[in-house]
C-alpha cells in the first residue's frame, strides 16, 4: 500500500509512546460522487455516524486516496465524506476500498490535530512555515473574462486558435485551458494576435507540440479590479494557496522587473501590478504520497508535539525532546532549501572596492 495519513499518525504515536492504529478489514466502495460533499456507496458497510475510515485504490477520484475522513449521513449502503468537496473531482466508477480505524483516545487525538478545528491543523501549519519544494506551485493570477469555446489549434508556426466571435484584439492576454491533444499550451497565457474574427494565433513555435483532437477554452485578461484604497489592483487567489513564495512579476517583453509591494488580505493578494501576476506559492497539499521525507519528518514531529498531553503523561522532558526535534527539522529544511536554488549574487562592498 502507498504511504497514507495512517504512516504519519503511526510515526508521531512512536515518538510519544507505543501506541498503534489499527484498521478494520477493507470493505469495498463500488462508486463515489464528485459532489460537495462526496457521497461512497458501500454495501452493507457496517459504520456508524462519526466512524472515521482510511480510504484507498481509487481509480478516478484519486485525491482521496490514502486520506482519512470522519463518515457522516450514514445509511445502510452509503456514507458522506464529512466536508470533502469534490466538485472538482472526477467521479468515481471503478471503486475502492474503505478501513475503519479502530477508536480511542490516541486515534481522535491524531485526526483532530492533523485536520484541524476549521480545516487548518498541523499539515497546514507546517507547510505554511516553510517553502517546501513538494508544495510549491507556480501560477500566473488575473481576472478573467468568460471562457470562448476553442475549436481548432494549428500546430505550425506560429500556432493559430480558431474560438468563433472571440471578441479579441491584437495585443490582449489570453489564457488557453484544457485542449484536447495539444497540452502543451494548456494553463498557459499568450500574447494574441488577430487574424480573423474568428482565429488568432499566439506567438509560439507549435510544429513539434500534439496535434489537436477537440474541446478547450480560451479566456482573455480582463483589467484587475481594484481595491478601495491602499494599491492598484486586487486578485483572487487560488482555493488551495496558504502563503506566498515569491511574486515574480515581468515586464511586457516577459523580463523580470524588480518585485513589487503587495499584501495577502482574506481570500486576495493586492498590490500594484496590472494585467496578471506570475506567483510563486505553498499549496495545501492533500495527497500524502507528495510529501517528501524532510517534509514528512517535520509534519511527524509538528504532529507529536500537538498530540503529546492528550496521549501520554511522560513528563516535560519528553515533551522537551520532541519540540527540540521538531525545531532542528525545520532549521534543516531551511538549510536544504537554500541548497536547492541558484545562489544569489552578492553585491560588492564599496569597503572592498576601496582597496584598489
Amino acid at each position: 500500500m502507498a504511504f497514507t495519513e495512517i504512516d504519519l499518525f503511526h510515526r508521531a504515536l512512536s515518538r510519544v509512546g507505543s501506541l498503534r492504529i489499527t484498521l478494520a478489514a477493507a470493505k469495498t466502495v463500488s462508486s463515489a460522487t464528485a459532489a460537495n460533499p462526496v457521497v461512497c456507496s458501500s454495501t452493507a458497510h457496517g459504520y456508524s455516524n462519526g466512524d472515521l475510515v482510511l480510504l484507498t485504490e481509487f481509480d478516478q477520484m484519486t485525491p482521496v486516496n490514502g486520506r482519512v475522513f470522519e463518515i457522516s449521513n450514514v445509511s445502510a449502503n452509503a456514507f458522506t465524506l464529512t466536508s470533502e468537496d469534490g466538485s472538482a473531482y472526477t467521479a468515481e466508477s471503478s471503486g475502492g476500498l474503505a478501513q475503519k480505524l479502530s477508536t480511542g483516545k490516541h486515534v481522535t487525538a491524531c485526526f483532530d490535530a492533523w485536520k484541524g478545528v476549521v480545516g487548518d491543523g498541523v499539515r497546514d501549519e507546517v507547510l505554511r512555515m516553510h517553502p517546501w519544494n513538494s508544495a510549491t506551485q507556480r501560477v500566473r493570477l488575473a481576472r478573467l473574462q468568460a471562457a470562448k469555446t476553442v475549436t481548432g489549434a494549428t500546430a505550425a508556426n506560429p500556432v493559430v486558435i480558431t474560438a468563433v466571435a472571440h471578441g479579441y484584439a491584437t495585443g490582449d492576454f489570453v489564457k488557453l485551458e484544457n485542449l484536447g491533444g495539444m497540452v502543451e499550451v494548456n494553463d498557459r497565457f499568450f500574447t494574441g494576435t488577430v487574424l480573423t474574427v474568428d482565429t488568432f494565433s499566439i506567438g509560439v513555435d507549435g510544429t513539434l507540440f500534439t496535434a489537436y483532437t477537440s474541446g478547450g477554452t480560451a479566456k482573455k485578461a480582463l483589467v484587475p479590479l481594484k481595491p478601495d484604497f491602499g494599491f492598484g489592483a486586487r486578485y483572487s487567489l487560488p482555493s488551495d494557496f496558504l502563503a506566498v513564495v515569491q511574486l515574480a512579476p515581468e515586464s511586457a517583453t516577459g523580463v523580470p522587473v524588480p518585485a513589487t509591494d503587495y499584501t495577502v488580505e482574506g481570500l486576495e493578494l493586492l498590490c500594484d501590478l496590472t494585467n496578471t501576476v506570475p506567483l510563486r506559492y505553498i499549496a495545501r497539499i492533500k495527497d500524502p504520497t507528495r510529501f517528501d521525507s524532510l517534509l514528512v519528518s517535520a509534519l511527524v514531529a509538528r504532529l507529536a508535539l500537538e498530540i503529546f498531553e492528550d496521549v501520554t503523561t511522560q513528563g516535560n522532558a519528553k515533551r522537551g525532546q520532541i519540540e527540540q526535534s521538531w525545531e532542528d527539522i525545520l532549521a534543516k529544511a531551511q538549510r536544504s532549501n537554500a541548497r536547492e536554488k541558484s545562489g544569489a549574487e552578492f553585491e560588492t562592498d564599496p569597503w572592498i572596492l576601496a582597496r584598489f
